[in-house]
């Protein structure tokens, strides 16, 4: 059997996502792996990520880069409040901007990842909905083996 010392949990924050992040603990904890989570978002086509935008409340504009970066990082600290299985588990997160697919394969190279485990559906993905179209192309393109983790609906 292989063995895994680094595993990336890709993460849009749907269950879908919190289900793979289980089962990467679960895992983790067995072979003494390290779990790395990434959040990526991704800047609407044809917007400029540097234009400045005023959120309700603040005087102060920001760019659409740095408000989408902190809700991303807001998010992610939230869903790892409560991991599963995760009691002395090293967890490192990260925020990445860009197209999900190519981050995560690049990161996965990058980083030495032995395995990715992700969600089959994401929030508000049909069958081949947004999240589904991210993990064919991390399972076409990875440079290491992907666990798809379906989720019970109903």
């Amino acid at each position: 059997m292989a063995s895994f010392e680094r595993i990336l949990v890709p993460t849009d924050f749907s269950a879908g996502s919190y289900a793979a992040l289980g089962y990467a603990a679960f895992l983790a904890q067995r072979m003494g792996a390290v779990v790395e989570v990434i959040a990526v978002y991704e800047v609407p086509a044809g917007v400029d990520p540097q234009s400045k935008v005023t959120q309700p409340g603040s005087a102060k504009p920001e760019t659409l880069a740095t408000i989408l970066r902190e809700a991303a990082e807001q998010k992610l600290r939230a869903f790892l409040t409560d991991v599963p299985g995760a009691q002395n588990l090293e967890i490192q997160k990260r925020v990445e901007s860009g197209s999900p697919a190519e981050v995560i394969v690049r990161v996965a190279r990058e980083d030495g990842i032995d395995l990715i485990s992700m969600g089959t559906k994401g929030i508000g993905a049909s069958a081949r909905g947004a999240m589904g179209s991210v993990l064919e192309k991390v399972i076409r393109d990875a440079p290491c083996p992907v666990l798809a983790v379906r989720v019970k609906e109903g």
